[in-house]
């Protein structure tokens, strides 16, 4: 059975009740925005590693809001409150912790694409 349904994905990794609207809006174009998303962060990422090396908490701070928008965006909760760490961060002046907080990003966006692609897949089938 091919019922999207069935194929639940974790919660902390993606709202799909996000996606579905999405997808009944634009059902032709998620893949396009999927694809968007992870340019862009792979974007983001770059200039908040930069921001870091130079000591530039405004553009830490820049970056990471920007990022947070587009995973709310793809129905990324999680990572968009990562996201807003990362932001928080930069707009107290305090990169002590920025650098790990970047790995996790890095690390935790496999994972994010991954259930995009997951989820759209389920949906292609149908």
């Amino acid at each position: 059975m091919n019922d999207h349904t069935t194929a639940r994905l974790p919660v902390e990794v993606l709202d799909e009740a996000v996606l579905e609207e999405i997808f009944s809006i634009m059902p032709d174009d998620m893949q396009i925005l999927f694809s968007s998303f992870q340019q862009d962060v792979e974007l983001r990422l770059q200039r908040i590693n930069d921001a870091i090396e130079a000591g530039d908490a405004e553009e830490l701070r820049r970056s990471a809001h920007t990022l947070k928008g587009g995973a709310l965006g793809v129905g990324a909760g999680g990572y968009a409150a990562q996201c807003r760490a990362m932001e928080e961060l930069g707009r107290n002046d305090d990169l002590a912790l920025a650098p790990s907080l970047l790995v996790s990003l890095k690390s935790d966006l496999r994972g994010v694409v991954a259930a995009l692609e997951q989820w759209y897949a389920a949906r292609s089938v149908m």
